[in-house]
């Protein structure tokens, strides 16, 4: 671990005094110190006489009275005194000189064992939900008991790309911090940081005694990422993985938490009442994003990092109990039923894509009056597919009947028909009448090819899209339930959240439609795909 580089470094008798380069018996003059190089040597004779006289002669001996400290030292030198010595106490070892920032003073813990037989704790959250904030308030209320000036300062520690280990060894207190990767908005990443967190756990075989999700206050619910957080926790380690988990509100501005509590509970208790099976306190709330030990923090911010690292101490001491990661076997069977729900989506947003242009189509085509001795002759819109988009093109229909042909059976009818209204035996014969007559015959044939084929395609895009919706809801439920807290998705989310813009514009206008039976039908599909008409609700509201 270290820390980036600061200004005003502290003097060299300080560094000395700090890094125990001597022994005080050697020299006995350098256990007093001043930060302020120039007046060391004032202040030198006056501190010597002082400590003789109330017969202090080692360092030990001078962090046990503080009355002596004030005599010789200013206010905050005696802080940093004490901290210091508090420091190189606890760690024993090597550590780096102090240095001043415009924050207070910063330190650093370099060479510390590994830990092997620490509480593993993982935290996790969106990127900037304060993470490595978070650990190194931890880190400072472990270390030390001041409120402000001083803050422990966690970089460069060891990262594989998805996880970042942080060794906090602090007398009896052993805690390995394992920070994920932030989540960002690409939720295809998000699962690659999912699965790299699986396979380190699993290579290091690593067990969990806590996990800290971390989010930015706020009085919104839980976002896309958090539930997928929570949903990813729940496949790397199983179901029982909430009784060990707190979320912590970052960044906490002393708003209400009882609203906060209230809002978390209800989204929480949606994804299998998980907030219930949360131990206590079940949300934590840290003040400030930036760590309290930075600026005039001030004593409330550093005790709300203090209840949060009280709440972690007492889960870990009270429950024994570590999470593992679930077993290899079971994760890949996850992933393989996860690819194939994912394929039965894409299939459900591809069906979708179809169903527009064969809306728009049968729509148009049964708008058209087929009694009309020229209807053949109409120009209607006519909807293609282009690489997943529509596009509209004026035709004429007598070009898209064409394309139809008839079989020979329907085409003997025709002239079998036309044989019964004897206009060949007609003495005033009219060859282009009979000839356009016996087109428009054909055509109408075509026509009414055309519209059954549309109405079967319409029907069988709907019942695939509903039948895709309730396969997808049914397979879901039944592995999820088995094993992983899980998100429900209904039949109209599902639907909804693959239906592209196009086709919502569509079924969200009203049509206008001069058949009754039409319009009706309109409403049917639209209800089926779940969605309203919006132009309808709007003028319902001018009216009323």
């Amino acid at each position: 671990m270290s820390c980036g580089c600061f200004e005003k470094p502290l003097s060299q008798e300080l560094r000395d005094f700090l890094q125990q380069q001597y022994t005080e018996q050697q020299c006995p003059n350098k256990i007093i110190f001043t930060s302020n190089p120039e007046s060391f040597k004032n202040k030198y004779n006056i501190n010597k006489k002082i400590c003789q006289k109330q017969k202090i002669y080692t360092i030990d001996q001078l962090a046990s009275k503080q009355n002596v400290q004030k005599m010789i030292m200013s206010e905050l030198e005696a802080e940093q005194f004490q901290l210091a010595y508090n420091y190189r106490n606890i760690q024993k070892d090597q550590f780096s000189a102090l240095a001043y920032g415009n924050s207070g003073y910063t330190f650093r813990l370099e060479l510390q064992e590994t830990l092997n037989n620490g509480s593993n704790v993982l935290v996790i959250g969106e990127k900037g939900s304060g993470k490595s904030t978070l650990i190194n308030a931890v880190g400072n209320s472990l270390l030390i008991d001041y409120a402000d000036r001083y803050r422990y300062h966690i970089a460069e520690y060891d990262f594989n790309g998805y996880l970042q280990e942080c060794d906090m060894w602090v007398e009896n207190v052993k805690f390995k911090f394992l920070e994920v990767l932030g989540y960002g908005e690409n939720l295809l990443q998000n699962q690659q940081i999912m699965l790299q967190t699986y396979e380190f756990l699993k290579e290091k075989n690593l067990q969990i005694d806590c996990i800290l999700i971390c989010r930015k206050f706020g009085y919104q619910g839980l976002q896309t990422k958090e539930k997928q957080i929570i949903c990813h926790l729940a496949e790397v380690f199983g179901q029982q993985y909430i009784k060990k988990c707190f979320l912590v509100n970052t960044n906490y501005d002393h708003g209400d938490e009882k609203q906060i509590l209230n809002q978390l509970q209800g989204d929480l208790n949606r994804i299998n009442t998980i907030f219930d099976q949360m131990p206590d306190p079940k949300i934590l709330f840290v003040n400030s994003q930036i760590t309290p030990f930075e600026g005039n923090a001030g004593a409330h911010r550093f005790e709300t990092v203090k209840v949060a690292k009280n709440a972690i101490t007492n889960l870990i001491n009270t429950n024994a109990y570590r999470l593992a990661i679930i077993n290899s076997d079971a994760f890949r069977h996850r992933r393989s039923k996860e690819n194939s729900l994912k394929q039965t989506k894409d299939q459900i947003k591809t069906s979708l894509i179809q169903l527009l242009p064969c809306l728009e189509n049968y729509f148009q085509i049964c708008e058209i009056n087929e009694n009309d001795d020229l209807f053949y002759a109409n120009s209607v819109f006519w909807s293609t597919l282009k690489n997943d988009e529509r596009v509209k093109e004026s035709k004429v229909l007598s070009v898209i009947l064409e394309e139809i042909i008839l079989p020979d059976s329907d085409l003997l009818l025709i002239e079998k028909e036309f044989e019964k209204l004897e206009l060949l035996n007609s003495l005033t014969l009219d060859f282009e009448r009979q000839k356009r007559r016996k087109n428009e015959a054909t055509y109408k044939k075509q026509f009414n090819r055309q519209k059954e084929k549309l109405t079967v395609e319409k029907d069988r895009w709907l019942q695939n899209i509903i039948e895709l919706a309730d396969y997808y809801i049914n397979e879901q439920q039944q592995f999820l339930q088995e094993t992983y807290v899980y998100q429900q998705e209904s039949r109209e989310q599902l639907i909804t959240n693959n239906m592209n813009n196009q086709l919502k514009l569509y079924l969200q206008q009203d049509q206008g439609f001069d058949n009754v039976q039409l319009k009706q039908e309109f409403e049917v599909i639209r209800q089926r795909l779940f969605l309203p008409n919006t132009n309808l609700f709007a003028t319902q509201i001018i009216a009323l």
